[in-house]
C-alpha cells in the first residue's frame, strides 16, 4: 500500500492570491481548517492508515521557488516519519530552482535522501537519468523526465526518452530479472489524456514514450504513475495501468 502525493506547488503567499497554487510557505502555520497538510496528517492518524512507502511525483514547489521546495521536502519527511516508511521522489519541472546559486540541478543533488534514501540509487538517477529502488518485494523504476533541463533556457525543451536511454533501462531490467510487482514513476505524461484536450503543449508529454511503454510492458511492469497536469485519470495501454 502506497501513499501518492503529487504537484503540491508550494509557492509564495502572493501565488495563492493570483490562483496559481493553494499551498504556500505560510500554510504550515495556518489552522487545520485552512491547512490541507495538517488535515492529511490527522486523517492518516484517525484512520490508522499504514503504508509501505510514500511516492512523490514531482512539483513540490511552484515556479522554482527555493523556500517552497525546502518546506515541501520537510513536509514529505514528516509524512514519512508519521507513516514510518520510506519516501521516494521524482522531480517535476517546477522543482528546478534556477535562482539557486550553484544551479537548479545542484539544489536537487544536495537535498538529503533525494530522490531516494540510497546513495547508489541517487548516483544512478543523476548520472543515468533513472534508478531502481525496492520497497519490500516491489521494484520501482524512478525516471527523471526533466533530465535534459539544467538552465532556465532549457525550460522549453520537450522531455524525451531517447533510444539509448530506453536500451539502458531494458538491459538493466533483464539483468536483475525481478519477478515481483514493478512500478515506474515519472513526472511528465506518458500519453495524452483525452479529457484535457487543449490544455497540452509540446513539452507536457514525453517524446518516444511509446518505446518506453513497450519496454515496460515487455518487462511485465504493472503500472506507470505520473503527475504534471493535476487531473486524476486512470487508463490502460500496452497492458499497463497508467
Amino acid at each position: 500500500r502506497f501513499l501518492i502525493v503529487s504537484d503540491m506547488h508550494i509557492g509564495r503567499p502572493e501565488d495563492a492570491l493570483e490562483g496559481s497554487t493553494r499551498l504556500t510557505t505560510e500554510t504550515p502555520d495556518k489552522p487545520i481548517n485552512d491547512n490541507p497538510f495538517e488535515s492529511l496528517k490527522i486523517f492518516i492518524k484517525q484512520k490508522k492508515l499504514q503504508f509501505n512507502g510514500i511516492l512523490n511525483l514531482g512539483d513540490i514547489t511552484n515556479k522554482g521557488f527555493i523556500s517552497g521546495f525546502n518546506v515541501g521536502i520537510k513536509m514529505m519527511r514528516e509524512l514519512g516519519l508519521i507513516c514510518q516508511c520510506p519516501v521516494i521522489f521524482t522531480p517535476g519541472n517546477h522543482d528546478y530552482c534556477y535562482e539557486f546559486e550553484d544551479g537548479a540541478v545542484k539544489l536537487l543533488k544536495r537535498t538529503i535522501n533525494y530522490p531516494t534514501d540510497k546513495d547508489d540509487a541517487n548516483g544512478n538517477f543523476w548520472g543515468k537519468g533513472y534508478c531502481l529502488y525496492k520497497i519490500e518485494d516491489v521494484l520501482f523504476l524512478i525516471c527523471n523526465s526533466g533530465k535534459d533541463v539544467h538552465r532556465k533556457e532549457d525550460r522549453s525543451n520537450i522531455p524525451s526518452f531517447e533510444d539509448e536511454f530506453i536500451e539502458q533501462i531494458k538491459s538493466e531490467l533483464e539483468r536483475i530479472n525481478h519477478r515481483g510487482p514493478k512500478i515506474a514513476l515519472t513526472h511528465h505524461h506518458i500519453i495524452q489524456h483525452s479529457d484535457i484536450v487543449g490544455r497540452y503543449n509540446a513539452n507536457d508529454t514525453i517524446d518516444h514514450a511509446d518505446k518506453f511503454l513497450s519496454t515496460l510492458s515487455d518487462a511485465n511492469f504493472n503500472c506507470v504513475l505520473h503527475g504534471h497536469k493535476h487531473i486524476s485519470r486512470f487508463m490502460e495501454a500496452n497492458n499497463l495501468a497508467i
